[in-house]
């Protein structure tokens, strides 16, 4: 799906939406702060659109007047979304409460802090999470969303696809490293949960990318250190490919890449790229520094959230030599990083 909402004039807001059918003729639906919810259809020919091949009709341009929602000029909170999808494309800025920067964060976490999430998310007028979620296009229009101010996107795509166009686009960066038994031990977990419940629901939300792993995580025995050493020695290529070094891939890999060593220097040259790095156990910093760059603690009091049953899996696993093999990139990955974030924090020495 393609989008762009090209003006915002208080009366009246234009824009234009292409749907993945190239022959529908696309329909957003618009909320406005006390005002009741209105469902619009294109109705606009956008000759560009239709010259580039990328609608059959090139009636893909939309616009919201007071005419079809009264009190639209005065609604301070206006939300528009693609009516098929529920992708939101539009929010109106609100400049008591969004700051007028645009800010993406990577973390190959697959389960987001939601405190934290929502506290960021309250800063900025558009926001979208868990953006490898969607395809290229979207994300592409995510990132290349040139009318909004005020953007703040987050999630685990690649940076060797995104990070020149976010640079481009003139995006804080920023990324927040975990160490890899403690991620990988959520994923676990969390898969577990899902494939024991009818919670498929949450494999499209946050776990992207994890399918093939579901079965394998229904019946994992995490007391049992053989059977897990078992399982992680037995992996087919598809689950290999699915848990093994997700920060690494995140940061220095290309599509089903195979991770190699090389991927680890690159992952490090992309950080160095960064305005702001950090690690999970100094979050604190890392939460100030995201604040001193943008001029607002986007944070504000949240505070990570952990469990007793991942901090013992996360042990268990340590152990596990299947997963030491598994997880070998990401490991000497995170041990460089965390070496210079505690090193430029002054908590240790520099070699």
């Amino acid at each position: 799906m393609r989008f762009d909402v090209v003006s915002d004039e208080g009366h009246i807001i234009r824009g234009w939406v292409t749907p993945d059918n190239p022959m529908q003729i696309p329909r957003v639906i618009v909320h406005a702060s006390g005002l009741e919810a209105v469902e619009i259809q294109a109705s606009i020919v956008q000759q560009d659109i239709l010259e580039h091949g990328l609608h059959s009709t090139g009636v893909v341009g939309f616009e919201v007047s007071e005419n079809f929602m009264p009190g639209l000029a005065e609604a301070e909170i206006v939300e528009i979304f693609e009516a098929e999808t529920k992708l939101c494309i539009y929010r109106r800025l609100v400049k008591s409460k969004n700051i007028q920067k645009k800010f993406f964060l990577f973390d190959a976490a697959v389960m987001p802090q939601r405190s934290i999430i929502n506290n960021i998310n309250k800063h900025f007028a558009t926001r979208h999470n868990a953006i490898e979620r969607h395809g290229y296009e979207t994300i592409f229009y995510l990132v290349h969303n040139y009318f909004p101010p005020s953007i703040f996107l987050t999630g685990r795509p690649q940076f060797s696809r995104w990070g020149g166009a976010l640079r481009g686009r003139e995006f804080t960066i920023a990324a927040l490293l975990r160490n890899p038994f403690e991620e990988l031990a959520e994923r676990m977990l969390f898969l577990n949960l899902a494939a024991k419940s009818s919670a498929a629901g949450l494999l499209g939300s946050f776990m992207t990318g994890l399918e093939p792993v579901l079965d394998l995580a229904r019946d994992l025995k995490f007391e049992d250190k053989r059977a897990l050493q078992a399982t992680f020695r037995n992996l087919t290529p598809d689950q290999r490919l699915a848990l093994g070094n997700p920060m690494t891939r995140m940061l220095a890999g290309n599509l089903d890449e195979r991770i190699e060593r090389r991927h680890v220097t690159t992952a490090l040259d992309n950080l160095s790229q960064m305005d702001a790095v950090g690690i999970r156990t100094r979050f604190v910093e890392f939460s100030q520094m995201v604040a001193d760059i943008l001029g607002t603690n986007v944070v504000g009091n949240a505070e990570l959230e952990t469990f007793q049953t991942i901090d013992t899996l996360t042990d268990q696993l340590s152990r596990v030599s299947a997963v030491v093999d598994l997880l070998e990139h990401d490991l000497a990955l995170y041990s460089f990083a965390e070496e210079a974030v505690e090193t430029g924090l002054g908590l240790r020495q520099s070699a």
